[in-house]
């Protein structure tokens, strides 16, 4: 069976529906009522879908993160880890079906990554998730990016994960505008995209940026400035 999983803007609701098709035909080949509905007490800001362990995570405006497995029921609790007392921006599972760089065990490989308005990037790793860890190290939060020994520490204000192999690497943007390649499991930052001047001033501009050939070169495009392409291996 395949879902889908939507929240609006301006409600506290997670709906679930089925989108296979039916053997029926005609209006009733689609079934556009929701299977599922999930009420949170707070607005859902992000969602990300872990697709090995089958694991939807909802990030929340109050700061925290539901984990759903498949098999949770409408009565069941999901899991909850409070990240931050500020808004949780983005989500992303690192999903263990793709090739991350540099990686030799598949345990090593689980990760949720969170953004949060504090411009901090956190891993959290969750119980349901690891079974051959030590316990007391399966639902720590680490606070990853922006490192504490790195020359900036600005906020970061977007993350965006490759959307191919090396699945493990993504670029963050601060507030100051400079970006970074990171590895997300070694919460190393790799390198620094270097903009013209005129980019890098500007930190009222949005930066588009697009992965081409397979992530191996990566075109970022400003508001006052012409558009760079970066090659990155």
């Amino acid at each position: 069976v395949h879902c889908l999983a939507v929240s609006w803007p301006k409600t506290n609701q997670l709906f679930i529906y089925k989108v296979n098709k039916s053997e029926s035909k005609g209006k009733d080949a689609f079934d556009a009522r929701p299977i599922v509905i999930w009420p949170f007490a707070s607005r859902i800001t992000s969602l990300t879908y872990d697709s090995k362990h089958e694991h939807l995570a909802v990030a929340l405006q109050s700061g925290n993160i539901c984990i759903i497995e498949r098999t949770t029921g409408v009565n069941d609790l999901p899991s909850v880890q409070h990240i931050s007392s500020s808004p949780i921006l983005d989500i992303h599972a690192l999903d263990s079906l793709e090739y991350p760089l540099n990686v030799d065990t598949q345990d090593k490989q689980n990760g949720i990554f969170v953004l949060s308005n504090d411009g901090i990037v956190y891993r959290v790793k969750f119980k349901s998730i690891l079974t051959e860890e030590k316990s007391d190290d399966q639902q720590n939060i680490i606070a990853c990016f922006p490192q504490k020994q790195s020359k900036d520490t600005s906020k970061i204000v977007r993350m965006l994960f490759f959307n191919c192999n090396p699945s493990n690497l993504f670029v963050s943007i601060n507030e100051l505008n400079r970006i970074y390649i990171n590895d997300s499991l070694k919460c190393k930052q790799l390198c620094e995209i270097v903009l013209p001047q005129s980019t890098r001033d500007n930190h009222n501009s949005s930066l588009q940026i697009a992965f081409v050939d397979n992530a191996r070169s990566i075109i970022v495009g400003g508001s006052y400035t012409t558009t760079n392409l970066f090659l990155l291996f």
